[in-house]
């Protein structure tokens, strides 16, 4: 059914089962009972009649009730007359003001402020809004703002090595309040605040933004607050957003007297945490996934013991030492590929570790580079030869390739790859009876690695 409220005219529609319950005109706030537009009362509907049977029938009624009233009280003692009971108070139907959902009335009318911002309706939106109270809500986010600046400021200061402190920052001071302001000022807020609802300040919180969802979030005597989500009107890669609507009940009408976005705890959280990984496209066309290239967030893995760590250090070391020779560079690099994917991490660290300024620099990371694709066969754009077609450009990139790959590939890595580390291998030389040097240079060269590897296998057992 429609009803209609009989002070402005407003109408609603309710359910039928409403019918006869009070309900609050979302306009003007006049509580009346709900009827069908056009019904009469009950009254109304009935024929008018002659009430002179009905009021001799009535009195004879009366006459009657007193005689039989005196007749048994003269038998029974005089009782104290018992107080009338008031009828048991009812639950009051609640009222359309405070009803939740879309179709709530201040749901809408957050809509309405959005639309009539989108549709640069000045005059409006000057009836909708509580001035007073938006003029101390702006008021206290100016405070807030210039005293989360002061204080950034402060942490940064220098500090008196003297006294051994920081000089004091000046307290910020409240604008005076709204009921000191000249009219012309009062005027002047209210219409410096409308438009930057519709293109200044707010422009990308309300007239840009389409309503297609919202709530009442909260209700007291005093305000009421509304969550409304919104989509962007043209841009419609952006994310949704929901925005906070706060409003004043004056005289049982709520006018906006403050309004921001609303950023829930999921999307806080979501915030905070850094995106690892990101998809980027470098001048000759390549497609990479890139990560941060921060060396102190990678860890070795747990199950690598702090031995082997120590040895894996030691072997990177020789890997990048631009004195080592080719032999202890084959060694370095049979060495950490049998240890296997617990080098990986220390591997990564030191790719993240050396910046790539110079030829020198640009050989230890090709030599980590070499190693890493060896272990896990991924690559990367990295090359260390600019003669070869690599660029600056390709070259760092390579490096922030690797680092996305262990964001996004090493757990999987960790689960598939053999385990690995010193594990007992055949050699085919000290294995092989029948082996006999050459000459003499091989026979002490044998004799060394013999000596050396007798001596490993000793700290092994030791350690």
């Amino acid at each position: 059914m429609f009803i209609e409220c009989p002070a402005c005219k407003t109408r609603a529609q309710l359910p039928d089962s409403k019918e006869g319950a009070k309900v609050r005109c979302p306009d003007c706030s006049r509580v009346y009972v709900a009827r069908p537009v056009g019904s009469r009362s009950r009254g109304a509907r009935t024929k008018k009649q002659d009430p002179t049977p009905f009021i001799i029938a009535g009195g004879a009624a009366v006459v009657i009730l007193i005689i039989g009233l005196m007749v048994s009280g003269s038998d029974k003692p005089d009782a104290p007359t018992a107080a009338a009971s008031k009828p048991e108070p009812t639950e009051p139907e609640p009222l359309l003001a405070i009803e939740k959902g879309w179709n709530a009335p201040v749901v809408q009318k957050a809509v309405q402020l959005h639309e009539q911002a989108f549709t640069r309706n000045a005059v409006k939106l000057l009836t909708a809004i509580e001035f007073e109270r938006a003029y101390a809500w702006r008021d206290a986010t100016r405070v807030a703002a210039l005293e989360a600046a002061a204080a950034e400021q402060t942490t940064d200061a220098t500090t008196d090595e003297a006294a051994g402190e920081v000089a004091a920052v000046e307290p910020i001071e409240s604008l005076p309040a709204w009921s000191t302001l000249e009219l012309s000022d009062q005027r002047s807020f209210k219409s410096e605040l409308v438009d930057e609802m519709i293109s200044g300040e707010y422009a990308e919180l309300i007239s840009e933004w389409k309503p297609y969802d919202g709530d009442v979030i909260s209700e007291d005597d005093e305000l009421i607050i509304v969550h409304v989500k919104v989509h962007h009107r043209e841009n419609r890669e952006l994310a949704d957003r929901t925005v906070e609507w706060r409003f004043a009940k004056v005289d049982g009408k709520p006018l906006a007297a403050a309004w921001e976005r609303y950023i829930s705890p999921e999307e806080k959280k979501a915030a905070r945490r850094p995106k690892k990984t990101t998809k980027k496209t470098l001048s000759d066309g390549s497609q990479v996934i890139e990560g941060v290239v921060d060396s102190t967030r990678l860890e070795y893995h747990e199950e690598t013991s702090e031995e082997l760590r120590t040895e894996i250090e030691a072997l990177i070391d020789q890997l990048i030492d631009p004195t080592a020779r080719p032999k202890e560079l084959t060694a370095a690099r049979d060495g950490l590929t049998a240890i296997g994917k617990h080098a990986v991490p220390g591997l990564l660290m030191r790719l993240g570790e050396i910046p790539p300024d110079s030829d020198e620099q640009l050989i230890q990371l090709n030599q980590i580079h070499l190693l890493l694709q060896t272990l896990t066969g991924y690559l990367t754009t990295f090359d260390v030869h600019v003669a070869m077609g690599t660029t600056e450009e390709r070259q760092e990139s390579g490096i922030a390739q690797w680092f996305g790959w262990y964001d996004r590939k090493f757990k999987r890595y960790w689960r598939e790859a053999a385990d690995s580390g010193p594990a007992e291998t055949e050699d085919v030389i000290w294995d092989d009876p029948a082996f006999q040097p050459r000459n003499e240079k091989e026979r002490r060269e044998f004799e060394k690695l013999r000596r050396e590897y007798e001596e490993q296998k000793a700290r092994e057992r030791d350690g």
